[in-house]
């Protein structure tokens, strides 16, 4: 379907009175662009490391919106009469600009399956890594094949931090393993555990939106949900989750067999109904509406690091009161020892989250396990290193690089 955008420059103070207009005239979405520094309410979820390079604030703002290319022709008269009459009004209590209206054609795209054109078969030190429509290409079949759709999830293989974590994945899993995923995104790293040879994974992540993904990636793969169960939840803040991760992802039931659990809280939901083999409805409906991450990290009273903590950690290095408070919601070894112990944990994630699980992921490894970490942009590997240290947890067993990127490879001291 094609469209007509109109543009309108205007400022960035008029800009809330411009919007209140274009609602009123019946225009019912609109995008705003303009140059204003994000404020830490702006960042604090958006989840990057490298903030977009905006320049200078110049005060000015395009506001823009769009109507159907074949609407009437009268239609298309009354909004634009409105809105100038509209922009003549507000033009006595606050600085319109330019008020320059910018006209142009768009067409509708399918996005969310366009970028499949740009992912095609690829190998990461002999894993041949394939989109699931795609066939396997000639002189590569024989070879360990991992397919993945990632969908709206993060994953595809290509990204360097996820490829740093294969290459130690491939060096460090043994036959019988069990794996920690944490931000298990599209499941390309623990189903790349199983294929290696591991025994089990348990992934966890904060977006409810991944559950339905590692589910198609894990049938694509041939893998049972048991073996890769994956649940809702911040490691360093959600007691409940915690509690299921040291147990494996199961618990028993009354008749002991071992089923998945899902939280009363919605905080923590599995990733399959172990009666339906997906996932239930009760489930995702619990966590869209109780398991928001900024809800579970705002939560200090359940282990997150404390405001000031995340302040320190945002500045660059970690402060000792950030990894004191996070530490105190961590399980503790004892728990850890009641628990299955994993021989591996990765995290393909920022280099913030990265700091306050440096004092977390202890209790729920083996002695000498081994905690693979990357997503880690160079200007805060040192940040790493500090968080690292100041747990008195892990020795730096290997540091390896890609373009901007680190990743270490750790070993939980014994």
């Amino acid at each position: 379907m094609k469209w007509k955008k109109f543009t309108l420059t205007t400022t960035t103070e008029a800009v809330d009175l411009v919007s209140g207009l274009l609602g009123d005239i019946g225009i019912e979405g609109i995008e705003v662009e303009d140059r204003q520094p994000l404020s830490p309410a702006d960042t604090k979820g958006m989840f990057i490391d490298i903030l977009p390079d905006l320049g200078p604030d110049d005060g000015v703002a395009k506001v823009s919106f769009y109507l159907p290319h074949d609407a009437d022709g009268e239609e298309m008269a009354r909004v634009m009469g409105e809105l100038q009459s509209g922009l003549d009004r507000l033009s006595a209590y606050v600085n319109l600009g330019s008020r320059m209206m910018k006209v142009s054609e768009t067409q509708d795209t399918d996005w969310q399956d366009n970028w499949k054109q740009y992912f095609k078969p690829f190998s990461v030190d002999g894993i041949l890594i394939k989109p699931t429509w795609e066939k396997v290409p000639r002189g590569h079949r024989g070879k360990v094949l991992v397919q993945i759709d990632p969908g709206t999830a993060f994953g595809t293989g290509q990204h360097e931090t996820t490829q740093l974590c294969i290459r130690q994945l491939k060096k460090h899993v043994k036959a019988g393993d069990r794996v920690l995923d944490i931000g298990t995104g599209s499941g390309i790293l623990g189903i790349t555990a199983l294929k290696l040879g591991a025994a089990k994974v348990c992934g966890t992540d904060v977006d409810g939106g991944v559950l339905a993904t590692v589910r198609e990636n894990l049938a694509a793969n041939g893998i049972d949900p048991v073996d890769f169960p994956v649940f809702l939840g911040d490691l360093t803040a959600d007691e409940d989750l915690r509690d299921m991760v040291l147990g494996g992802g199961y618990v028993e039931d009354a008749g002991g067999q071992s089923q998945s659990h899902e939280s009363a809280h919605g905080k923590v939901a599995a990733l399959r109904d172990p009666a339906q083999g997906a996932p239930s409805e009760e489930a995702l409906r619990d966590t869209a509406q109780g398991a928001a991450p900024e809800a579970a990290l705002r939560d200090t009273a359940q282990g997150a690091p404390s405001e000031a903590a995340l302040r320190d950690t945002a500045q660059g290095a970690p402060s000792e009161e950030a990894l004191r408070d996070t530490a105190q919601g961590a399980p503790s070894e004892a728990a850890g020892n009641g628990g299955i112990g994993y021989d591996i944990a990765v995290a393909n994630i920022l280099a913030d989250v990265i700091i306050r699980l440096a004092p977390v992921v202890p209790p729920f490894l083996k002695p000498g396990g081994v905690f693979i970490v990357s997503g880690i942009i160079e200007t805060k590997e040192d940040a790493v290193r500090e968080a690292l240290a100041l747990s008195g947890a892990w020795d730096i067993l290997e540091t390896n690089r890609q373009a901007d990127w680190v990743a270490m490879t750790l070993v939980k001291k014994e």
